[in-house]
């Protein structure tokens, strides 16, 4: 506790007598700077005269201030840890999902583009015989040996087949060059550092790069809907953050109707997201089929390391880190509507202007 003396040359409780003896010392006064009930350190005086009643007020004061200090700092290093954990958790589950999703289509264009060099050889192949059978002057042959030739080419060569197969399989292809296209983006997006400043971010585009990484969580436990109002105008937000929220939305919805339908289902669930305008607010749905949530625990699902997940899947921060963003950081509002067994929406509602509103609040 505070220690507080006006003879410091005879107090026992003075380590060092002669020094303030020597240095002519009366009074001295000691706080401890305490946080978490662990005293980290000392605001102490010493003075050749009686300490008055509002300079030890004063002085409690500043002990009282530092340790709230370092409380502050201590808080903010681990927000920036738990913010860590989240990236390195997010991209942890996702990663091998996305390798999967790039490795499928790559594997096909692979495919393609060896059948594709089979019927490029085989044309040209085609062509040279077409050339030798219509060039050769100089062993002159009749007309219909010629078409002879020329039909034999075309069988051999396998014209027909090449005729149908090789446009699809350039098609392919090209789906698949757009996919890998659009899950690197969506990647780059997601892993951008960001900014602090806010900027004007489509929430419909980051919509579609959340389901695009998320893709391997969802798609063999739930059919995905989209239901995104296209003159959504866009909003003023932190859009890597903004994407960390839909995502972590997806995820969890995911997990949620697989925790419903178990591990053999009959059929998949169901993920609806929509999007529209209300009054000042740009409004995001997430919609699941999945278990839903009690009564009783909603009021704590926003709470830091709260979660309903076994050991080993996730730090308990997905909705913790959507509540930051939503509410904290952007001035907006998250509500929520679960009814067990049936499923679960979360409702994520941001200012269309850089004006917030006066309310930031979470609806259960």
């Amino acid at each position: 506790g505070k220690t507080i003396s006006n003879d410091v040359v005879h107090d026992e409780r003075v380590h060092d007598r002669d020094w303030a003896a020597e240095h002519g010392l009366q009074a001295f006064a000691g706080f401890p700077i305490q946080v978490e009930d662990r005293v980290v350190g000392v605001m102490a005086m010493f003075s050749k005269t009686k300490l008055p009643g509002h300079l030890l007020t004063t002085l409690e004061l500043l002990a009282d201030l530092t340790a709230s200090t370092l409380e502050n700092v201590r808080h903010f290093r681990l927000e920036a840890e738990l913010a860590r954990a989240r990236k390195l958790e997010s991209v942890g589950q996702l990663a091998a999902g996305v390798a999967h999703e790039i490795n499928s289509p790559m594997q096909f264009i692979s495919d393609n583009i060896e059948f594709i060099d089979e019927c490029t050889t085989k044309l040209f192949a085609l062509l040279d015989g077409y050339d030798r059978a219509m060039g050769d002057m100089e062993h002159p042959v009749g007309w219909e040996a010629r078409q002879r030739e020329i039909a034999n080419l075309i069988h051999d060569g396998q014209l027909e087949y090449i005729r149908d197969e090789m446009p699809q399989a350039v098609a392919e292809s090209r789906q698949g060059i757009r996919r890998v296209l659009d899950i690197v983006r969506a990647m780059r997006q997601f892993s951008h550092p960001g900014t602090k400043e806010m900027v004007d971010t489509d929430l419909n585009e980051a919509v579609q790069n959340a389901l695009i990484i998320s893709k391997n969580r969802w798609k063999n436990v739930a059919d995905v809907e989209t239901a995104l109002d296209p003159e959504l105008a866009h909003v003023p937000a932190l859009i890597t953050e903004i994407g960390q929220v839909f995502l972590n939305l997806v995820v969890n919805a995911a997990d949620a109707i697989s925790d419903q339908i178990g591990p053999e289902p009959d059929a998949k669930g169901r993920i609806l997201i929509r999007s529209h305008h209300e009054g000042e607010f740009a409004i995001v749905e997430v919609k699941d089929t999945g278990c839903g949530i009690p009564e009783s625990l909603r009021t704590r699902i926003f709470d830091p390391f709260f979660t309903t997940k076994e050991v080993g899947k996730g730090t308990g921060q997905g909705l913790t880190f959507c509540h930051d963003v939503i509410v904290n950081q952007h001035h907006g509002l998250i509500e929520l509507d679960s009814t067990p067994g049936v499923g679960t929406c979360f409702r994520v509602k941001l200012p269309r202007t850089a004006t917030a509103p006066e309310q930031a609040s979470i609806n259960a």
